[in-house]
């Protein structure tokens, strides 16, 4: 009776505990708890594939034949994705437009956007597909990725961060991801050390990209403007800058200088001419630098990841690819593992194979005998079935209607002999591969959360520096931001 009192007393006493718990600690512990939840769930990219969650939930579900948009919308709420439909719809555009990007992760067939035009038909309209460039990535390794029952995708196993190819725009609790699009056999190079940098690169681009006084993240994007004497040709305008945004600068350019002709002939590119019809060179001067301000655009990239609930900050892109060596290791050792184990899973399915058709053909079987046959297997060589699995002794009993012969018993004689020597040479390699990775160490383990100074030569809420405007991920925002209206 008297450990029973002190047992209850123990327990109030852990239960007066939690109730006293100030109020500040429980929202601290909480609100922690969540924002590390929005960070994997829903805004950030993922380290180990460079995709964020929403894009992930859309590639994994994606059709390998054109399917109707709408209907890949509902194939990934069907596989778990909750945070609803109209920012979903967006994102699938956005990944199926065919500009803007180095490598386009779906094919769409409809209207997906241009220059001039850049929202993307309604999804009843419009139909998408996985692009096989982006399968051709995704699905190699595709034995490798896992998922948590009724949870959502894992980071999938990849030999470069195919979230790199488009432009990546994460807002989460306390951060924020910006990064320009990739060419992805420059970062393949890179991987393999064959390149030093990796600049952002946009696909039919014909504008500059260059470094903004020489600042690793902060990236000046112009349009390809054409200079005729006085006349100035614009096209190729970074496709960031929307067309409504274009004319407003048009309209200012104007203002500023009413002596000049403005022809616009852009269709589904933009095709401006802009025209100076005074004689002063000063003033012509002072026209051509505005103009180059209008049609450019400042980039502050952030490079920040995810990784098993860990923040990392990087200052280029370049430093985290570096890191991402480290994973092109770990996925050699995986894959060689897996093939190992099934090689040897393959071995021993030969090998009940060829017993199984020893026991066959000795002589005719009724079902019973078959039946006990099965059960001595499943209950008295333990081993047989940790090293075969239940899949393959289902496929066994697969067998139970065929009629045997002894040439097949030579023929699983023949492939116990390849597969044993198979299974030598992949334990080697794993082996090799094990022993080599071993000696490296996680580059991610000392970042984390960065305390060093920003190199951006802009910070926070900027619109405008020195007369070009600063990006600030306008028409991404609204699919990967942390909220809208229909995410309750």
């Amino acid at each position: 009776m008297a450990k029973k009192e002190k047992a209850k007393s123990k327990d109030l006493s852990r239960r007066e505990r939690i109730i006293k718990q100030p109020i500040t600690n429980f929202i601290d512990t909480k609100y922690r708890d969540y924002a590390v939840y929005v960070l994997e769930a829903r805004g950030i990219p993922n380290w180990q594939d460079g995709i964020t969650p929403v894009s992930r939930y859309v590639l994994m579900n994606a059709p390998s034949s054109f399917q109707k948009t709408l209907t890949l919308v509902g194939s990934v709420i069907s596989s778990g994705y909750h945070h609803g439909d109209a920012g979903l719809s967006k994102n699938i555009s956005r990944l199926a437009r065919p500009f803007g990007n180095s490598l386009q992760l779906l094919e769409g067939y409809g209207f997906f956007g241009t220059e001039v035009c850049q929202e993307a038909a309604a999804a009843r309209y419009t139909s998408v597909k996985l692009s096989k460039a982006a399968s051709d990535v995704i699905k190699k390794y595709d034995y490798l990725n896992t998922r948590e029952k009724d949870g959502p995708y894992d980071p999938l196993w990849m030999e470069f961060p195919i979230g790199l190819t488009n432009t990546i725009c994460g807002i989460a609790v306390g951060y924020n991801s910006f990064v320009l699009p990739r060419n992805p056999i420059h970062i393949r190079e890179f991987l393999e050390g064959k390149r030093k940098t990796v600049k952002p690169y946009i696909t039919d681009f014909l504008g500059t990209i260059t470094k903004f006084k020489e600042l690793d993240k902060s990236w000046l994007l112009s349009a390809n403007i054409a200079e005729e004497g006085k006349k100035f040709k614009i096209s190729s305008v970074p496709p960031i800058i929307k067309y409504a945004t274009i004319l407003k600068k048009m309209n200012n350019i104007s203002t500023k200088f009413p002596n000049i002709r403005y022809l616009d002939n852009s269709n589904k590119k933009v095709d401006i001419e802009i025209t100076y019809l005074g004689n002063n060179q000063q003033e012509c001067d002072a026209l051509k630098e505005l103009i180059f301000k209008s049609f450019s655009i400042l980039v502050n990239e952030n490079p920040v990841f995810i990784k098993d609930g860990q923040v990392i900050v990087y200052e280029s892109i370049e430093q985290y690819l570096e890191d991402y060596k480290y994973q092109v290791e770990r996925l050699k050792l995986n894959s060689a593992q897996h093939l190992c184990d099934k090689t040897n899973n393959e071995l021993e399915y030969e090998k009940a194979k060829k017993e199984f058709i020893k026991f066959m053909i000795t002589k005719k079987r009724i079902n019973d005998e078959i039946d006990e046959y099965f059960k001595k297997l499943n209950s008295d060589n333990k081993q047989i079935i940790e090293e075969i699995q239940t899949s393959n002794i289902e496929k066994l009993e697969r067998l139970t209607s065929r009629k045997f012969t002894l040439d097949e018993i030579k023929t699983c004689e023949k492939n116990i002999i390849d597969l044993t020597m198979d299974l030598k040479v992949r334990k080697a390699d794993v082996s090799k591969l094990k022993k080599e990775f071993e000696k490296l160490i996680d580059p991610t383990i000392k970042r984390g959360i960065t305390s060093k100074k920003s190199n951006s030569l802009f910070e926070g809420e900027v619109d405008e520096f020195n007369g070009i405007e600063v990006w600030g991920g306008d028409e991404i925002i609204e699919v990967e931001g942390t909220k809208s209206e229909d995410e309750d």
